[in-house]
């Protein structure tokens, strides 16, 4: 084979690989995250989990639920303080336990029970976002999303949980 056949060839190879590695990496950090999970390894898990945004976006969804609850109590004198102290609770312990101890306490007391009662699925949702959907095949509404952003090239980390719709 000649120089001029070889170089073409070996320079798609190695695109085709570097896009091959690109897509794939989010499904190899979610594996890794499952294996931490299933080791109870926080230290491991927590390389896979940006904190500060999931933080952000636990409170985002907790004061969604707690507007709705506003519109619902606007007559009532006395709701107004009450999820206005809710608000503030839910701020503190999300940034309470969202944290890499939180995790580490949670993996300690919480072990997967049947997990073939439990479907997952994965996919894209952009270049720079991966989502896992997970419910229980005995309650199919109850959907839980978790979305990985991307950080850097081929690293992915857990940003963001979708809670289930109310």
């Amino acid at each position: 084979m000649s120089l001029r056949r070889t170089v073409p060839l070996l320079i798609a190879g190695i695109i085709f690989t570097a896009a091959a590695l690109v897509y794939l990496s989010p499904y190899a950090a979610v594996t890794r995250m499952e294996r931490a999970v299933r080791e109870k390894d926080a230290a491991a898990l927590s390389r896979y989990v940006n904190f500060p945004a999931l933080r952000e976006n636990l409170k985002s969804q907790a004061g969604a639920v707690l507007g709705q609850a506003e519109e619902k109590g606007r007559d009532d004198f006395i709701a107004p303080f009450l999820l206005s102290l809710a608000a503030r609770l839910t701020g503190l312990t999300v940034d309470a336990l969202v944290t890499p101890e939180g995790l580490e306490l949670w993996l300690r007391h919480w072990t997967p029970e049947r997990t073939e009662e439990v479907e997952a699925s994965r996919r894209h949702e952009s270049p720079d976002r991966f989502a896992v959907r997970v419910r229980e095949r005995a309650r199919p509404g109850r959907e839980i999303v978790l979305v990985l952003r991307r950080d850097g090239l081929v690293s992915w980390r857990l940003s963001e949980v979708r809670l289930p719709k109310r």
